[in-house]
């Protein structure tokens, strides 16, 4: 017999309206996400949101070991609660989005991410690095930890995390069936469950990382960063926080401009600057203080101890969920060209 297997490749076309550039994205593909097709209409009252990268059925994760010749890996738990539970969505306060984030925040972690740039002011080259933490909606590296009383003053939600339930079975919630939402014992929705600072993050909520960049000759070079209105300013070099889910960075040298919006006030308000001399090298980003899955108090209180980690399997690793790219441009006669290059990832396997 032969066996087939039809592959549906993705991708996205950003376009500089400006210039006619075009930048062409590959799409990840996650091999055994789901085994139950995930189709919702925009119009559904209760799943609009899925499918989502916490939504599939299969709790399981492996990576290749360092060697490349095996495979290590778990079957991992699900959360407390479905996350859609611990956001208030407008209009809806309770929209599933998943018991399952953690398959997918353990493939996409990487202990540190490099980027390349060019930003040639001789051909006008143009530098973009776009660095995203998917799982941070899904409770996975918010820098706070899931409490089942968030609000001062208000009663706790029934039940107590880490209470041995099966979490991601159905229960019905304001008349329709959800993903297992904390109630206050009459099948409401209770809304003092969700994610409070913790001091075991040093009470910051953003990642923390340190920044270097590289030209192709020299050793590592301070990273500085441009801050609308505040003025250049040295990177912190343990200290760097991206405060957002997307964040897009312009690489520029001293007074000039990132192409895709990243160093004015109505986007991010800040650039990556790189020292003259430095017209086209490489940018790494390593994670400060990143996840062990296995030991991590956060993961702890977020999933269920029921199964796979936290119980004792030694068969996790360690990083940060993060995904993107960098786009880089520059001029050939009249024309801009431009390319899009994947991160290279660095993982602790």
């Amino acid at each position: 017999n032969i066996l087939s297997r039809r592959v549906n490749n993705a991708y996205g076309i950003m376009i500089n309206a400006a210039s006619g550039t075009a930048f062409v994205e590959e799409g990840v593909h996650i091999d055994r996400y789901t085994s139950v097709a995930q189709h919702y209409l925009p119009d559904d009252p209760v799943h609009y949101r899925l499918p989502s990268l916490a939504s599939g059925n299969i709790q399981e994760a492996y990576i290749t070991n360092v060697l490349g010749d095996g495979m290590k890996g778990d079957t991992l738990p699900l959360t407390e609660y479905d996350t859609g539970a611990l956001h208030n969505i407008s209009p809806s306060l309770s929209v599933p989005m998943g018991s399952n984030p953690l398959p997918i925040a353990m493939l996409l972690s990487a202990s540190a991410i490099s980027a390349p740039y060019f930003v040639d002011e001789r051909v006008n080259g143009m530098t973009d690095i776009v660095l995203t933490f998917p799982m941070r909606k899904h409770g996975i590296y918010k820098g706070r930890s899931l409490t089942n009383q968030m609000i001062s003053g208000e009663p706790a939600c029934v039940g107590t995390l880490d209470d041995g339930v099966d979490d991601g079975r159905e229960v019905t919630l304001l008349g329709v069936l959800v993903q297992d939402y904390p109630h206050d014992g009459m099948g409401r929705l209770c809304t003092s469950a969700g994610f409070d600072i913790t001091v075991a993050e040093n009470n910051v909520s953003n990642i923390i990382s340190t920044i270097e960049y590289y030209d192709y000759n020299s050793s590592a070079r301070t990273m500085w960063d441009f801050r609308i209105p505040y003025g250049i300013v040295p990177i912190d070099a343990e200290w760097y926080d991206f405060e957002r889910s997307v964040n897009v960075k312009g690489i520029i040298h001293r007074y000039s401009h990132p192409f895709l919006g990243a160093g004015n006030v109505s986007n991010q308000g800040t650039a990556f600057i790189v020292d003259d001399g430095y017209p086209a090298g490489w940018l790494t980003v390593t994670f400060f203080d990143r996840y062990n899955y296995e030991t991590n108090p956060d993961i702890s209180l977020l999933t269920e101890s029921i199964g796979g980690l936290g119980s004792g399997v030694n068969q996790s690793w360690i990083g940060i969920p993060v995904i993107g790219f960098s786009a880089m441009a520059s001029d050939v006669q009249s024309n801009q060209v431009g390319e899009v290059v994947e991160l290279i990832r660095s993982v602790e396997r």
